[in-house]
């Protein structure tokens, strides 16, 4: 019944050429199950994509505009890169599918270096992250951060322009462009054991509203479970935090053989404190509110607090120029 029930569904994304390619990977995939459904992507500018300086609500900037579209009826799926949206659910909607996960990592692009340890004193990285920034300064505490916005060729472009040293940006945004290979650029994943990604980092969120019975259980059919479950894990531990887009939190939960690889870092964006903690978590039925917050409270204890006492008088003062 419900599969012969073909409608039309009008699906916005923002309209950068990533964005673009992200809702064609979901086209794709939802085709492949209901081949007879009529898909309009329309793409959407967002307030994000306007704005030029640091951007410390990325659910308004990059996400509320879709988001209202879906609640007003002019579309029923909004497609996001999911590190993009926020661990609060807007009322009425709801996240119904999320397709396999690229790589999670970020990398450092540059003409010049090839590790961030390598990169000379005052050498100027360009990101507008604030878990960047910590993580970077962790590594290398003599690095400018210099705010760099823009889609990803608007980036590369004023790094080759020479504003920047070096880059650090989602290796899974250059993956899907098919930025992989530059002869003149260097480009190398960071270990996620020293540069642990955002939550949701890699993944493609597919956005409907709670009430669209039929559509829900169609994009169920899209859901890829293994992904769901890890970054529904990554955004529960963000929001034990209290985290938002502009906490320097990074939170990367892997299935493994019967469980979850955890890994967490929280730090100050100037380098001066940091914490990391792995652990793993074997599969369990009852889910991991108890995990959640043992692990977060152990974070908090060692300094952690501290740090998120004090990140949002940060915010703002941590590039250098």
């Amino acid at each position: 019944m419900m599969e012969g029930k073909l409608l039309p569904y009008t699906i916005v994304t923002r309209a950068s050429q990533l964005a673009k390619r992200q809702t064609a990977l979901f086209v794709e995939a939802f085709a492949e199950c209901f081949p007879g459904d009529m898909l309009l992507v329309q793409p959407v500018q967002t307030r994000g994509d306007h704005t030029t300086g640091p951007i410390y609500n990325l659910k308004k900037a990059f996400v509320g505009e879709l988001e209202r579209a879906l609640l007003d009826g002019s579309a029923q799926v909004a497609v996001h890169s999911l590190k993009d949206m926020s661990v609060y659910y807007q009322e009425g909607l709801r996240i119904a599918a999320v397709l396999p996960r690229a790589r999670a990592e970020d990398v450092m692009v540059s003409h010049s270096y090839t590790r961030i340890s390598d990169l000379p004193s005052g050498a100027k990285v360009g990101t507008c992250s604030a878990r960047r920034a910590a993580q970077i300064r962790q590594i290398n505490p003599s690095i400018r951060i210099a705010l760099c916005r823009g889609n990803v060729h608007t980036r590369l472009e004023k790094l080759k322009q020479g504003q920047y040293d070096a880059l650090v940006l989602a290796g899974a945004g250059l993956d899907r462009l098919s930025i992989r290979h530059c002869p003149d650029l260097n480009i190398v994943a960071l270990s996620l054991d020293d540069f642990v990604p955002a939550g949701g980092q890699g993944a493609i969120a597919v956005q409907a509203r709670s009430d669209q019975s039929d559509l829900l259980l169609k994009l169920a059919r899209v859901n890829h479970l293994p992904t769901y479950r890890a970054v529904m894990l990554e955004r529960d531990i963000i929001k034990r935090f209290g985290g938002n887009c502009s906490t320097p939190l990074g939170v990367y939960v892997q299935p493994k053989d019967h469980g979850f690889s955890v890994s967490v870092f929280l730090g100050d964006v100037f380098g001066h404190q940091a914490i990391k903690k792995t652990d793993f978590w074997p599969y369990q039925s009852e889910g991991y509110s108890g995990k959640v917050n043992d692990l977060v409270d152990s974070i908090c204890r060692e300094g952690g607090q501290e740090v998120l006492d004090g990140y949002q008088k940060d915010l703002g003062k941590f590039f250098d120029d």
